[in-house]
């Protein structure tokens, strides 16, 4: 599989990082992971550098906004990972989410971190929505039955 979770619970901080070409079933298995981890309110790391997607710009907009959830929820900051000379995924992300979370895009690691620290969501702040109904409107959103197909 080309994607991989990490979490850390102590420094309340995700990382994802993408390797190759991802299909809907594994962006399905992804946010699947991470509605179980209840981890909204963590700052998150996507490293999508390396990768191509097989999601349309018109999927990628719906989950986003679909993740981005209630704006009067905070949510933990996202730092995208880029390839400078190519528009993708995180690109329509961040478009798809403007002004209602903290996501931003990096081609250097260590900016991507300074300003994930900058913006980390105090744990008092973050409170977990319900897994079972974003995991079943993104299934809608992505046209993923239930056994991710």
């Amino acid at each position: 599989m080309p994607l991989y979770l990490e979490i850390s619970r102590l420094h309340r901080t995700a990382s994802i990082t993408g390797r190759g070409r991802i299909d809907r079933s594994e962006i399905m298995k992804l946010i699947a992971e991470l509605m179980d981890a209840r981890i909204q309110g963590f700052a998150k790391l996507v490293d999508v550098s390396a990768t191509t997607s097989t999601l349309t710009p018109d999927q990628i907009e719906r989950m986003a906004v679909l993740l981005a959830g209630d704006p009067a929820i905070p949510h933990g900051p996202v730092a995208f990972l880029v390839d400078p000379d190519r528009e993708g995924f995180a690109h329509i992300y961040e478009r798809a989410t403007a002004g209602r979370r903290a996501v931003r895009l990096f081609t250097s690691l260590a900016a991507a971190r300074q300003w994930l620290l900058e913006n980390a969501v105090p744990p008092e702040s973050a409170a977990a929505p319900d897994a079972t109904s974003v995991s079943e409107a993104m299934r809608d959103v992505l046209g993923v039955d239930g056994q991710g197909r």
